[in-house]
């Protein structure tokens, strides 16, 4: 299937072979400055006339994210990894929305390791095999490096992980547990970033990086597929994306952008980014073009806190073209969408995740003119991974005494909350 595709830089339009292993486009890297984002990201893209060979799925036909190996640049699906990733849910959410909406909740905390970022892992591990590479690096606030530590130990590869100090707990112990090098980096997962292109550079490993490594906005534009297989190619109006280095926004973008190049779909989703206040740099550079990173981000949303967004001139193109918008959610604000989620729904997802539920939330009732509209809230990461985090904003009733009528007093009690 490469020969059916081609990269193109997304900012100079230069052109490249998939049998070259380019991260980014030469010309367009040279010019950037450590620790800025990313100059000249390379997208996948169909050759003209392969395009009208491709007929649309229909749902009875994949069961599973690998099936839809011939709609993505690989040549053989048995290079995947052999994890089973079934098609992640999409809930209908409880009906209690203003404005008459229609909400689904498209629920990767299903995924092998428990978040979004199996998509992108999936497709990195993919080429890796097809190019005779045994051993992937990268930089990750967590999520990347698990998925990444989970499916190199499914494929028998080597995975090396930097990743901030600070990541949680659960996350590194993933890592850790899944047989990966985990190297705990003292700063930020900018530096880690940065850290993690000389690592590669110096060994010749391939290197995963969200953006840097084509293939990740490939893999993340798959739940734009699944979600047209899941509502049967009808097109849903908004979808709400939680956003940290933006590739994930991108990703889905692309995925939806191919489908009409398809021909399956007629219009695009309007993209919504959401992020934390204290990391927002997608959503302030909606409204002000100069800004490309800001110092000293912080959220307890770790999975999208980043001082510069790597991916974010492709973010930001993806929810212009879109006539989409963004949503900045306080520390408040995202503590209350993980319990709001959980108790509306029954998925338990972590900050970052949770996020674009109270960012949905919130930006629908600042919206109130939209009526009837389909709405899809993208849930990318479960709360499993951040439980030290979460629990800070939970209650634990005390324990009672082994007795059967004080047990009865505290079920009261309890159920009268």
């Amino acid at each position: 299937m490469r020969d059916a595709w081609f990269q193109q830089c997304s900012q100079c339009g230069a052109e490249y072979e998939l049998v070259q292993r380019l991260y980014v486009c030469p010309a367009c890297a040279s010019s950037r400055p450590p620790g800025d984002p990313l100059c000249g990201v390379l997208e996948t893209r169909w050759r003209p006339e392969r395009l009208a060979r491709q007929s649309r799925p229909d749902l009875d036909e994949i069961r599973d994210t690998r099936e839809l190996a011939p709609w993505l640049p690989v040549d053989d699906a048995n290079a995947f990894p052999p994890l089973a990733m079934p098609l992640s849910p999409l809930y209908p959410a409880a009906p209690d929305w203003p404005g008459n909406h229609q909400v689904y909740l498209k629920d990767d905390t299903r995924q092998p390791t428990g978040s979004y970022k199996d998509r992108a892992s999936l497709l990195v591990l993919a080429d890796a095999v097809e190019r005779g590479c045994d051993t992937i690096c990268a930089a990750s606030t967590g999520n990347a490096g698990s998925s990444l530590a989970g499916l190199a130990a499914a494929a028998d590869m080597r995975a090396v992980l930097l990743v901030p100090a600070a990541a949680p707990a659960a996350k590194l112990t993933q890592i850790v547990a899944y047989g990966a090098k985990l190297i705990p980096v003292t700063g930020s997962y900018d530096d880690a970033f940065e850290l993690s292109l000389q690592l590669s550079e110096q060994t010749g490993w391939i290197n995963r990086n969200t953006a840097w490594h084509p293939f990740t906005i490939e893999g993340k534009k798959t739940a734009a597929l699944e979600i047209g297989l899941q509502l049967d190619w009808q097109v849903p109006d908004l979808v709400f994306v939680p956003c940290g280095d933006g590739v994930i926004i991108s990703g889905l973008y692309k995925g939806w952008r191919d489908c009409r190049e398809l021909g399956w779909i007629d219009r695009l989703p309007r993209l919504i980014a959401v992020q934390a206040a204290g990391s927002s740099v997608i959503v302030d550079a909606l409204a002000d073009p100069e800004l490309r990173h800001r110092a000293g981000t912080q959220t307890a949303a770790d999975s999208i806190c980043v001082d510069a967004p790597r991916n974010l001139d492709l973010a930001l193109a993806a929810i212009r073209d879109t006539d989409g918008d963004g949503v900045k959610l306080t520390e408040e604000e995202i503590a209350a969408a993980v319990s709001d989620l959980a108790r509306c729904s029954g998925v338990f997802a972590e900050p970052a995740a949770a996020a674009t539920w109270g960012g949905a939330r919130k930006w629908l009732a600042a919206h109130q003119e939209l009526e009837s509209q389909r709405c899809v809230v993208m849930i990318t990461g479960s709360g499993l991974k951040a439980v030290d985090r979460i629990s800070a904003a939970v209650s634990i009733p005390p324990p009672v005494a082994a007795d059967p009528q004080a047990v009865l007093a505290a079920a009261l009690n309890q159920a009268s909350l």
